[in-house]
């Protein structure tokens, strides 16, 4: 059976995202060390190629990437079966949109797995919810949510590489959380 992996907001080919400040304190870089847009998206396709392999699936949660005549070739050579939960910045022109069709196997708005729901943006889970225990999701880049039920997968969490559903088991247990991925 083929692995599953996970990744939010690679921003390929975003270049003033090597430019953004965290809303924290002490306004630091939410991307440091990066010294070029390319030395970026290089070192995002290497690591995404290091975990996930030619039959494995691939849920990219959201904020490919910019430049969509530039983005069809890196997203070819990223491994994988992909699959595209839409992200607010992957709304393009419709002839732009062609390019995730032709390397996504499946675009969603969310994607439930057991009891758990995979967004782009974190989603409300009530406090009573009985159905949905977790929410993975992305967006919020270097920041996470108080609340243990969810996990932000974006990129600058797992230093630049897809997380497993093993991975993702493992967190929510160690959080005293049980989820089922089937």
């Amino acid at each position: 059976m083929a692995n599953i992996f996970f990744s939010s907001d690679l921003h390929l080919g975003h270049a003033n995202i090597l430019t953004f400040v965290s809303e924290e304190p002490g306004l630091s870089q939410v991307r440091p060390g990066f010294s070029s847009v390319e030395e970026m998206d290089e070192t995002i396709i290497q690591r995404h190629n290091e975990i996930v392999g030619p039959t494995d699936k691939w849920y990219c949660m959201g904020d490919v990437g910019f430049g969509m005549k530039e983005l069809g070739p890196k997203l070819a050579r990223l491994n994988g079966k992909k699959r595209l939960i839409l992200g607010n910045h992957d709304y393009a022109t419709k002839r732009d949109f062609l390019i995730y069709f032709e390397h996504f196997e499946k675009i969603m708005e969310s994607r439930r797995m057991g009891n758990v729901v995979f967004t782009h943006r974190p989603i409300h889970l009530g406090p009573d919810e009985m159905r949905i225990k977790a929410n993975v999701h992305g967006h919020i880049h270097e920041k996470n949510l108080p609340d243990q039920r969810y996990l932000n997968l974006s990129v600058e969490q797992t230093d630049y590489y897809p997380v497993s559903v093993d991975y993702i088991t493992t967190v929510f247990r160690d959080r005293g959380i049980h989820v089922t991925l089937d």
